[in-house]
């Protein structure tokens, strides 16, 4: 056993640590960080490094909530050359499964702390001290390489699943139930106790005078029937039965109302099932959510299968949604390459709109180096249809 700033901290193996923080400590501790000792992992003992988290005000959401953020620190600096690997860190609370578990996944790559600025909600850690007035959080980190991240499974697995599954069933046959989500004419029935204890939205929801709290009956407007269902269904059983079919609307439900596990889930199901099809969809909401892992795997896939990808007229109606001086000289590369007849108009007419700011930019301007042909085709349109 350890003392670190009043946070004892047990090590059980290389990746699996359990912090045990004095009660007394959350409420007080805005802005002091908490560190677990120096570990390593199995497969590659020289890459050491250690967990930190520091409890801030939040601000976004709830503004006036205080929250936890977890860092994976590396001692050792990464060089250029070795290869990206995926880390996952999986935390629950001991012994407390209705708490659910928190996860993140994020990519190293020449950088030596991984942040999840917001890991944890104070108030739902005040929520689970035991009798000793303590918490305990069990930390669980794993690293990957992109080769194993399609199979990427946390070893950490949570207690009494059977008692949250009967928790569910309650909800189901309406027994115990306080409170109903309506989407359009289909109603679910569940406990408001389970929804604040995973939600810090519904937890505001509920302590708020709002009419959802009034009436115990919370509208939901964005969200199809399924998509609720499945994530009722997660915040009682740390389960989704139908991922691969709703997986982009689950994560932005679990998004909406601040299920930080939930989204981990759907993100990496849909970095592990990229393909043709989806790859424009995938590329939307990393950009709508600042999903820098999925626009990685997505652009990495996009680069591994160009000629594919390339055939699909969602993903070039996406590139000329998204024309800009910057990327006009990669777009019509790609167009030239593909023989894109159909596609490669509307590029040609992007620059003769905007030829004073085209003909400036450096990545166009080689094109007169690497593919002259393509530069007069595009001077030859430009002559042909001028317009004053």
């Amino acid at each position: 056993m350890e003392e670190y700033s009043k946070v004892t901290i047990q090590k059980k193996d290389t990746n699996f640590i359990i912090f045990n923080i004095e009660s007394s400590t959350i409420k007080e501790s805005t802005c002091i960080e908490y560190r677990s000792p120096v570990f390593s992992f199995k497969d590659h003992p020289k890459e050491e490094c250690y967990l930190s988290f520091v409890s801030v005000l939040s601000k976004v959401k709830i503004p006036s909530q205080k929250v936890a953020g977890m860092t994976l620190h590396f001692i050792n600096k990464q060089g250029g050359q070795e290869e990206t690997c995926t880390y996952q860190v999986v935390s629950s609370v001991l012994n407390r499964p209705e708490f659910g578990t928190h996860a993140f996944q994020s990519h190293r790559f020449c950088i030596n702390e991984l942040k999840h600025w917001k890991f944890f909600s104070i108030n739902e850690l005040s929520k689970v001290v035991n009798k000793s007035g303590v918490v305990q959080l069990c930390f669980d980190v794993t690293r990957f390489t992109d080769e194993d991240v399609g199979s990427i499974e946390s070893s950490f697995t949570t207690p009494d699943d059977d008692k949250m599954l009967k928790l569910y069933y309650f909800a189901q046959n309406d027994e115990y139930t306080d409170v109903v989500l309506k989407i359009e004419d289909e109603e679910f029935k569940a406990h408001k106790n389970i929804l604040a204890a995973r939600s810090a939205v519904f937890d505001a929801m509920f302590k708020s005078k709002m009419m959802e709290e009034q009436t115990g009956v919370i509208k939901v407007e964005y969200f199809k029937p399924q998509v609720i269902k499945e994530m009722l269904y997660y915040i009682y059983t740390n389960n989704v039965e139908d991922l691969p079919k709703i997986s982009h609307d689950l994560f932005e439900a679990a998004h909406f109302y601040n299920l930080m596990d939930l989204e981990t889930l759907c993100i990496n199901h849909m970095m592990s099932n990229v393909n043709v099809d989806n790859v424009t969809t995938l590329l939307e909401l990393a950009e709508k959510y600042n999903l820098q892992d999925v626009q990685f795997h997505v652009t990495k896939f996009i680069k591994n299968n160009e000629a594919l990808v390339m055939k699909n007229s969602e993903y070039l109606s996406y590139l000329l949604s998204r024309l800009s001086i910057k990327n006009i000289a990669k777009c019509l590369t790609l167009a030239d390459k593909y023989k894109l007849k159909d596609f490669k108009t509307p590029l040609k007419e992007f620059v003769r709109d905007n030829i004073k700011q085209v003909i400036r930019d450096s990545t166009y301007r080689y094109l007169y180096t690497t593919n002259i042909t393509l530069i007069l085709e595009i001077d030859e349109f430009m002559a042909e249809h001028y317009v004053k």
